[in-house]
């Protein structure tokens, strides 16, 4: 009888560590919600602009959005623990990975917030919009972060 021996390649996604794991599942999360909140606010907009002021249902979209991003974020990390049973310490290019993208994500929240300063002086623009450009600040600031940090950390 002849023994033979195959070599299996690498495969990468068995490969990556638990914050690469974890930092993925955070950004599919807060790209959904976000999709979520621009699909839900988007038919309101024309009633916001024509009426001057914030329809009914918008803040209950920003809470509802708040929470989905909250409560997902806490069972996905949390089966994410589990499953992996113990959690290994960030490696060093993981934790500068970490801080380039916490940079690049307060640029992005810093400039979505200007945004919303700056839209309370154009006459046409409304609250609604002013608060849309604050959320969607924050929620493409956590989308930028997660992104970087996946695309530093693969270097």
């Amino acid at each position: 009888m002849k023994q033979e021996i195959l070599t299996q390649p690498k495969n990468d996604l068995n490969n990556i560590s638990f914050h690469q794991k974890s930092t993925i599942i955070s950004l599919v999360i807060s790209s959904g919600a976000t999709a979520y909140y621009i699909a839900n606010m988007w038919p309101m907009r024309p009633i916001a602009l024509a009426s001057d002021s914030i329809p009914a249902g918008y803040g209950s979209l920003v809470l509802t959005t708040f929470g989905l991003i909250i409560v997902a974020q806490i069972i996905m990390q949390a089966v994410l623990a589990f499953g992996s049973g113990s959690t290994p310490a960030a490696t060093a290019n993981e934790r500068l990975a970490a801080l380039k993208a916490t940079r690049i994500a307060n640029g992005v929240m810093t400039f979505g917030i200007l945004a919303a300063v700056g839209s309370i002086f154009f006459p046409e623009l409304t609250a609604f919009c002013t608060a849309n450009l604050a959320f969607l600040g924050l929620a493409f600031g956590e989308t930028f972060k997660y992104a970087a940090e996946l695309f530093y950390a693969r270097k």
